[in-house]
């Protein structure tokens, strides 16, 4: 292990780690993978063994410091790699980056349940994206999106996750988001970040969504090959 740089641990594939990963290279931070494939590697080994507080995936290993749950790792990053108006500029802002993450969340959390049916995913995703709490979610967002490139107005890590959840809803399928024409704009707009391009473009970028251990009844192995 590279004592220089700090590690990120998360299965072999995108998830929860892939926010992570995005935030890292635009700060620019260096890191290298704990790449987890197998179950026990992490539940049988690294788990019990590291001295987490709360061990969980993903991650972050940083020295002394060892910090799990994704919030909390988008959060040490900006500040690592002294980004810290990512958070927000403002008391104001950060308050409102962080009930943005609880709504992304919850429109997150929405899509992946779904992709872990065990009824007719296509029929769900259709009746998840068309009715109910995940519609109105997006149409909030279109509406914010109307007057606003960014969440607040400029980047922070709300805008991150957002376009981590609107990637795995095109990947699903890249018509559902058509009624939403503004964050169709916003998601090519972050494509466009120089950073995020780069990381896109190197070995450390994964398509897989979700750890095939997990059995996800929809995931995208195909195109990950």
């Amino acid at each position: 292990m590279d004592s220089t740089k700090l590690t990120l641990g998360y299965w072999n594939c995108r998830g929860r780690g892939g926010v992570v990963r995005n935030l890292l290279n635009y700060c620019e931070v260096p890191y290298e993978h704990r790449v987890y494939k197998e179950r026990e590697e992490w539940f049988n080994n690294d788990k019990h063994k590291l001295g987490f507080d709360f061990p969980n995936l993903p991650y972050i290993i940083d020295g002394d410091v060892k910090i799990a749950e994704a919030n909390a790792l988008m959060s040490y990053v900006t500040i690592k790699g002294n980004k810290k108006e990512l958070l927000g500029k403002t008391d104001v802002d950060q308050v409102r980056v962080s009930e943005a993450i609880s709504v992304i969340n919850d429109l997150r959390a929405s899509v992946r349940n779904t992709c872990f049916t065990k009824g007719d995913f296509k029929q769900e995703i259709e009746d998840m994206l068309t009715k109910g709490q995940a519609k109105t979610l997006l149409t909030n967002l279109e509406k914010l999106f109307e007057k606003r490139d960014w969440i607040v107005g400029y980047l922070t890590i709300a805008d991150f996750w957002l376009f981590e959840q609107l990637e795995m809803i095109l990947t699903i399928d890249n018509t559902k988001l058509e009624p939403y024409p503004s964050l169709i704009k916003f998601h090519k707009r972050f494509l466009e970040i120089p950073q995020v391009k780069a990381h896109r473009e190197s070995d450390k970028f994964y398509k897989l969504w979700f750890w095939t251990g997990a059995n996800p009844t929809w995931n995208n192995t195909e195109e990950s090959q």
